[in-house]
């Protein structure tokens, strides 16, 4: 037997290897060409439009590749294999080539694979397009000698040898022509370039042109201000922005459009075209409002307009307090020092913290004030919390009996403009005693001593805890403390006494004071009232007052506690009424106000029984009638009676109603994703959204709203009812 030995099949395998490559390659330009030409037919009917998730360029790239790899798909599962190809191409091998193929395991069509009659005929199709000059001897294909010299080893090495010496003189370039199919691609994507430049008006990558003005983009850039030192921020598209109080916004908007409109809750202007599509502009953020943009083309047609929502952020003001000792002190004497511990939080920042002081010295009418700043030791490592700490010696204030310290912290704020920077914290004071008020030592006193204001509500207060301790206190203690509040009384007796201008019966004698009265003279001169002397209610009830104190002055005085309490609280009571008649005896009447008492009970009664009076005009509520006519507008869409056009509109008119009401910013925002549903054509959820802001603005309305009358009485019967009243009026003698 003849040893057979392994011939060079790497001239044959290079030869099929480079078949199959340009065959894929051929696949793919005639796939891309395809899809080039699906996409300028897109393009001429309008598809994508200005509102499409992509521009026609980009969308006809990805069209492009996804038709593409999909004809490659189908073209390599249906198409004749390298083999097949080469020997179809190559008259002179006679099925050598194919033979060799087969032997070497690169010959046709998988095992088993049955193609569908109609997907082969259209590979047949385009095989014939593609390489219209090469052979159809194939009927043989996949028969011939190969499978007779698979078993004859000899012969197989002569046919791969042949084969390859034929591979050798063989171009693959001659095999798989690919100037068709790169031609074919190129002039499909000259036809998709200038379908896409008509549709976007020669700028390709932008969208398409609209005939109605269309907003594509609205960006934002919020600049909070320069003293927070806080980075600008970018937004696209949102529905609502929340800025910083003062901050600065610039707006950007990408229009199919000749001009944009910026409309605010107070102004309207056009923004700057900063270049083709492209419009700019800036405001400044103050109060709660909103952001509307509505394109308009060159004949002045308005699209559709854009509503953003803006809530505006205030800077609050710093908070400050002192943590110890936190309480007001009495101290025996200045020589001694006082432990301050304070603290400051803001929510962005603060720049000082500073301890303050005003130290009051002095007597009676004569009083000085000197001021001064405590320095302190301040942690502001945390930022917006500070804290200072410091031990404060009263010694160098050079304090006396009697001088009173008022401290406090002061809280700067970065924050620049008219508004007030620093804050102070409550204020305690740091008091001296004066001789007297210290227990000697060894006995400790109450530094929280009481303080009232001497009126007639501490009196009956002072008089009710006298008639508690009656049966534990001694005789003489008890008379001297009723003694003590009768004195009291009479205070404040003599303060509404000089408030009405003295009520001396005569000129009171040279040594006669306010607080030495004759109680039973003024108790007698009652009668006064009595007689109707006294024509203003206000002024009879602050004397009735007084006569009241006097019993009681008088009876506190005989010890006669239980008899002077009922007599405190009726004088009580006459200064709530006196004082609840719009306080009439503080002013005098101007003469136009002056009453004319000839003209007083005069005149003929029948003359004024026809008056008549114009029916007074209610006034509008404008929020309830501006609730009310968006509540009519909802009701309309739910219906189907309106557009996106006419939501957004909505949406912008309840936020003219209350820009900084947290219910109908939610409202607006329904509103607007109402707009944006009904313009997608999506029916339910429009539905939904507008039922949720109808119910909202419902609420809104039955806060404003009066209460419907349970009589539905007819105004004609009224009339009637009055005119018969006049007649049987007038009948009477």
């Amino acid at each position: 037997m003849v040893p057979t030995m392994s011939p060079d099949t790497s001239a044959l395998r290079r030869l099929f290897a480079v078949t199959a490559r340009r065959l894929r390659w051929a696949d793919l330009a005639l796939g891309a060409g395809i899809g080039l030409l699906i996409s300028a037919g897109l393009n001429a009917i309008g598809w994508p439009g200005r509102s499409g998730p992509l521009p026609p360029f980009y969308a006809g790239l990805l069209g492009t590749v996804e038709t593409a790899v999909f004809v490659a798909a189908i073209l390599t599962r249906w198409r004749l294999a390298p083999a097949v190809a080469v020997e179809r191409a190559t008259p002179e091998s006679r099925n050598l080539l194919f033979t060799a193929g087969e032997l070497i395991g690169v010959g046709g069509r998988a095992a088993g694979h049955k193609p569908f009659p109609l997907l082969r005929a259209l590979y047949r199709v385009i095989a014939r397009i593609v390489a219209p000059s090469s052979s159809a001897a194939l009927a043989t294909a996949g028969t011939g000698p190969s499978a007779a010299l698979r078993a004859e080893a000899p012969s197989a090495q002569l046919v791969l040898d042949a084969a390859a010496t034929l591979a050798s003189r063989v171009d693959p370039r001659q095999i798989v022509p690919l100037a068709w199919h790169l031609a074919f691609m190129a002039s499909s994507a000259a036809i998709w370039l200038a379908s896409v430049a008509y549709v976007t008006e020669g700028t390709l990558v932008s969208r398409a042109v609209s005939a109605t003005p269309m907003i594509d983009e609205i960006a934002f850039t919020v600049t909070p201000p320069a003293y927070t030192l806080r980075a600008a921020q970018q937004v696209k598209n949102p529905s609502r922005l929340s800025v910083l109080e003062g901050s600065r916004i610039g707006i950007n908007v990408s229009a199919n459009a000749a001009a944009v409109q910026l409309v605010t809750l107070d102004s309207s202007r056009a923004l700057a075209n900063a270049r083709k599509g492209w419009f700019t502009g800036t405001m400044t953020a103050m109060v709660d409002g909103f952001i509307a943009v509505e394109p308009r083309s060159s004949a002045g047609q308005a699209g559709e307009r854009r509503l953003v929502g803006v809530t505006v952020i205030p800077d609050s003001a710093p908070r400050t307090r002192i943590v110890a000792p936190g309480r007001d002190m009495i101290v025996p004497d200045g020589k001694r020092a006082i432990d301050i511990a304070a603290e400051a939080t803001d929510d962005i920042g603060l720049t000082s913290l500073r301890l303050r002081y005003t130290v009051v010295s002095g007597s009676g009418e004569r009083f000085e004030f000197k001021e001064g700043t405590v320095p302190l030791t301040v942690d502001s490592s945390r930022g917006t919390k500070w804290t200072a700490r410091v031990k404060w010696d009263l010694n160098a204030l050079g304090l006396e009996s009697g001088d009173m310290v008022v401290y406090r912290t002061v809280a700067g704020d970065a924050r620049p403009g008219p508004m007030p920077t620093a804050v102070e914290s409550d204020a305690y004071i740091i008091e001296v005693a004066a001789p007297g008020g210290v227990a000697a030592a060894g006995f400790a006193v109450d530094p929280e001593q009481e303080r009232y204001a001497v009126s007639q509500q501490m009196v009956i207060l002072k008089t009710e805890r006298l008639l508690k301790k009656k049966a534990t206190a001694e005789k003489e203690a008890y008379a001297n403390e009723a003694a003590e509040i009768g004195g009291e009384q009479r205070r404040v007796r003599a303060e509404f006494l000089f408030m009405l201008g003295g009520e001396m019966g005569a000129d009171p004698a040279a040594d006669t004071s306010m607080t030495n009265i004759n109680e039973t003279q003024e108790v007698e001169q009652e009668a006064d009232l009595a007689a109707g002397r006294e024509a203003m209610g206000g002024r009879i009830a602050v004397l009735s007052a007084i006569r009241s104190m006097s019993r009681a002055g008088r009876s506190l005085n005989d010890t006669d506690v239980e008899t002077a309490l009922p007599h405190e609280r009726a004088a009580l009571k006459q200064l709530e009424l006196a004082f609840s008649r719009t306080r009439i005896i503080l002013r005098a009447l101007s003469e136009r106000e002056r009453l004319d008492s000839a003209r007083r009970l005069t005149g003929e009664f029948s003359d004024a029984v026809n008056a008549r009076r114009a029916a007074a005009t209610p006034s509008t509520d404008m929020r309830a009638a501006e609730l009310r006519a968006v509540l009519s507008g909802i009701m309309g869409l739910a219906i189907g009676g309106g557009t996106s056009s006419t939501a957004a509109a909505l949406a912008e008119r309840v936020l003219r109603v209350g820009p900084a009401d947290k219910e109908l910013q939610a409202v607006s925002s329904a509103l607007s994703g109402a707009a944006a549903s009904i313009a997608a054509s999506r029916t339910e959820q429009a539905r939904t959204q507008l039922q949720q802001a109808a119910a909202a603005v419902t609420t809104q309305l039955r806060r404003v709203l009066p209460a419907s009358p349970g009589n539905y009485g007819s105004l004609d019967a009224a009339r009637a009812r009055g005119a018969t009243v006049e007649s049987l009026r007038r009948l009477k003698p």
